[in-house]
This record gives structure tokens, sequence and C-alpha cells, in this order.
């Protein structure tokens, strides 16, 4: 599929809507119902529902950030807590979208760093 030249930048827009809503519904203890309701993803489930999930922790054991693969093939989007962002790949293009409140990449790292623990 040939994207133009906005397309990437439009997806990467809705996926970070989409988080944002997920984030604050996570945050607001929002019951199964809202989800559904409102037609938004558990924040959990975006890490649990991921194709990939990377974390990367330092020789003493501090967690330093995690990588979240939230889609693949067109384009490939990754939430990156360390650089506190959305990264968008398609077609050689690359296009970045910087979380306006730090707390969300934080949260997705919590989430990230629990799992961990159990494996």
């Amino acid at each position: 599929m040939k994207m133009n030249d906005n397309q990437l930048r439009e997806m990467l827009d809705s996926y970070y809507q989409d988080l944002v809503a997920s984030y604050e519904a996570y945050t607001n203890g929002e019951d199964d119902s809202y989800y559904d309701e409102n037609e938004i993803q558990n924040l959990y489930d975006y890490v649990t529902d991921a194709y990939q999930v990377e974390y990367t922790k330092t020789l003493s054991g501090s967690f330093v950030g995690c990588s979240v693969c939230i889609a693949l093939g067109g384009p490939n989007i990754y939430i990156e807590t360390s650089h506190n962002r959305l990264e968008g790949y398609w077609g050689g293009k690359v296009e970045y979208l910087f979380f306006e409140d730090y707390q969300i990449a934080e949260t997705i790292e919590s989430i990230v760093e629990e799992l961990a623990e159990y494996n």
C-alpha cells in the first residue's frame, strides 16, 4: 500500500488519541463497561496484546524503559517510554509524537515492570 505524505502522521495521531484516552480511563479506575462504551482499549491490554515488548535494565537492575510494538506492517508503531514518545515507521518515513504528559510513559513502564517480574 502506498502512503501519502500525511498518512503516517494521521495514523500516529489516532494511536496517540486512543492511548491518551486509555491512560485517562486506566488512571481513573474505569471498569470494563466504560472501555466497551467508549470503544477504547484498556492500557494494560495495550501491553499484553502488543506484538512485541522489550524492556531495558541497568546492570544494577534499575528499570530504564521499554519499547511496546502496538502496530506492525504498515505502519509500524511503537511506544518508546525512555524517549517519552510514540514512534511511527512506514515506507522509509519516520514520525515521532511526544507525550504531553510524561506519566503516560511512566504508567506503561510500571505495567511492563510488573509483568516482567512474573516471567
